[in-house]
């Protein structure tokens, strides 16, 4: 098996199996928007609970050994801090 010269540096040719390795370690756009969606997704769920835990009555509460003191600082939290 010989090697084709194509001209282009090492890191821009094809590699076994007609793999490129060229932007090898930079994400590709794919892989940015799979990580946006599930940062939002994240984001929705986390105001979905805080919204649910604000909305819990005194049972509810007292139910989960909880009170409105324990819950504040939880629930004043914007979606984006965890």
């Amino acid at each position: 098996m010989s090697a084709v010269n194509t001209g282009l540096p090492l890191s821009a040719t094809a590699v076994s199996g007609g793999v490129s390795r060229r932007g090898f370690g930079i994400p590709t756009v794919r892989v940015l928007l799979i990580g946006l969606v599930d940062l939002l997704i994240a984001w929705q769920e986390r105001a979905v609970q805080r919204h649910r835990l604000a909305g819990l009555d005194e049972r509810g509460l007292k139910d989960v050994a909880l009170s409105r003191a324990d819950i504040a600082p939880e629930v004043a939290k914007p979606f984006w801090r965890a």
